[in-house]
């Protein structure tokens, strides 16, 4: 095979200029993956919710570009007429393992019906290859898709995330822990076509360099989805911070956090972002029970986006793992060696201004922005 065929989808539902500026910038990440890698490639055509690629590599290529943000799925193919007699022509290039099943999607009126085709096909593969025909669960499916202009006959499907190319719903920061939560949420906002800056608080004296090193290869993982962008984050020391709040026992973790989205919202701001993306979800951490969801994000008036909000642990879990960022998450957090042994699970906004004064929160909110280091990822 010498083709790849890559389908979006919501894509296609927009208006149509959205569409057409959309499935260009799709084309664009797609090229931005391939060059990347150095493979051999030409883009033939983009038809009808497809993109057509032609490369002697179909097999690896159909793998990269299902990474792409935006691509439903894609597939090695062979590329072929829309008349029968091609369409013959092709399939008897079809390896087939096992038994075998044919299906077919059309899109266009056809000399032929789905029926016929199938039917067509199969006894053609039957004569030639001798294996059985089954038409539940077929080792082998053979898959038909008529279009306007080509006909696509495949046997392989790569899911893809689908949703929006990244960079079409403009730009977020990123709040990456390199734990299991903070990686998925930046990758699902990516997948709604949102480019993130990722800012990571190194929470001295409790963490180490390790650390810094697992959320930078967490970033490198992030990067295959956006692999042409060069990559910055922000680094915000937060020693200063943290011993201070080490003294207080009860509401340290809403203070802590309110303390990461202001500096967060601060370089947002200064980045010309359109709000914040964290890795939250209900009731996971003593922080994030709705009543303290609610007083940490009180002074920040960037909107916060929680993807995982309603996510259950495992499947979060088998998010991480699906993107390649489950097995770094197993070192042991910082978040966790600073939470207190009975953390408060609903603070209201009376006790939280009572700690902030005892604190001097603003200084330690300017303490915090003094620490702010901007870092180009070695990818």
């Amino acid at each position: 095979m010498d083709h790849v065929v890559a389908r979006y989808g919501e894509i296609g539902i927009k208006s149509k200029s959205v569409r057409k500026r959309m499935v260009a910038l799709l084309e664009k990440r797609i090229r931005q993956k391939l060059d990347r890698q150095e493979i051999e490639y030409e883009f033939l055509d983009k038809i009808q919710g497809r993109i057509v690629i032609k490369t002697p590599h179909s097999a690896d290529v159909s793998k990269r570009i299902a990474e792409v943000p935006g691509v439903v799925s894609t597939s090695p193919t062979i590329l072929t007429g829309i008349d029968m007699e091609s369409i013959r022509i092709a399939s008897d290039r079809m390896e087939i393992i096992g038994d075998f099943g044919v299906r077919v999607n059309r899109s266009i009126a056809h000399e032929k019906t789905s029926g016929e085709i199938e039917k067509d096909i199969g006894e053609r593969i039957q004569n030639r290859t001798k294996a059985s025909v089954n038409l539940r669960d077929p080792n082998t499916w053979v898959e038909i898709d008529i279009r306007e202009k080509y006909s696509f006959i495949f046997s392989e499907r790569n899911r893809g995330s689908g949703g929006f190319p990244v960079g079409s719903e403009g730009a977020l920061a990123a709040l990456i822990s390199g734990g299991i939560d903070s990686p998925v949420a930046s990758y699902e906002v990516m997948t709604r076509g949102c480019d993130i800056t990722p800012i990571y608080f190194y929470n001295r004296p409790i963490a180490s360099e390790d650390h810094i090193a697992r959320f930078e290869e967490v970033l490198r993982i992030l990067t295959k989805f956006h692999p042409a962008k060069r990559w910055h984050y922000y680094i915000v020391d937060m020693e200063e911070v943290n011993t201070q709040l080490l003294e207080i026992e009860r509401g340290r973790m809403i203070l802590h956090r309110m303390v990461m989205f202001r500096i967060a919202e601060e370089i947002a701001v200064k980045n010309g972002l359109n709000g914040i993306v964290t890795g939250e979800a209900i009731g996971q951490k003593s922080s994030q029970t709705p009543e303290n969801i609610a007083v940490t994000s009180s002074e920040v008036r960037l909107p916060i986006l929680r993807p995982l909000l309603t996510r259950r642990k495992e499947d979060i879990v088998e998010a991480a793992k699906k993107i390649g960022t489950f097995e770094l998450a197993n070192m042991k957090s910082a978040c966790s060696a600073f939470a207190p042994s009975n953390p408060a699970t609903a603070m209201k906004m009376g006790e939280i201004e009572l700690l902030k004064e005892r604190v001097n929160f603003e200084e330690l909110v300017e303490a915090a922005k003094k620490n702010i280091e901007k870092v180009t990822l070695k990818v």
